[in-house]
């Protein structure tokens, strides 16, 4: 597909989900959509935003924090920051276990 070809549907899409945005934001400003305070993955209470499966459907969203919604995003991945708390935490169970994963995929390990 030719590059413009591709930047042109890329452009469409991006205007399709702000008008699904928009459609969204004024339904919950108006009322028509109340937002919770608890996630519907973890049930965790506090902010929660609106994530469409379906761009199709506007006003049909599943609300969910900023790590739940992060995960849909990034196909369940979890990522942390470098340097952050959760990732020394992370860094010092690998370490406790005894794992090294770049030792046990690298052709040079044996």
């Amino acid at each position: 597909m030719h590059y413009v070809t591709r930047l042109r549907l890329r452009m469409e899409h991006n205007a399709a989900r702000r008008l699904v945005y928009i459609a969204f934001q004024n339904a919950v400003r108006t009322g028509m959509l109340k937002r919770p305070e608890t996630c519907s993955d973890c049930g965790g209470q506090g902010k929660v935003d609106g994530h469409h499966e379906d761009y199709s459907k506007p006003l049909n969203v599943v609300w969910l924090c900023t790590k739940c919604h992060g995960r849909r995003h990034s196909g369940g991945r979890v990522w942390t920051m470098p340097g952050s708390r959760r990732s020394s935490i992370a860094a010092a169970r690998r370490e406790k276990a005894g794992f090294d994963g770049y030792a046990a995929s690298s052709p040079a390990a044996g």
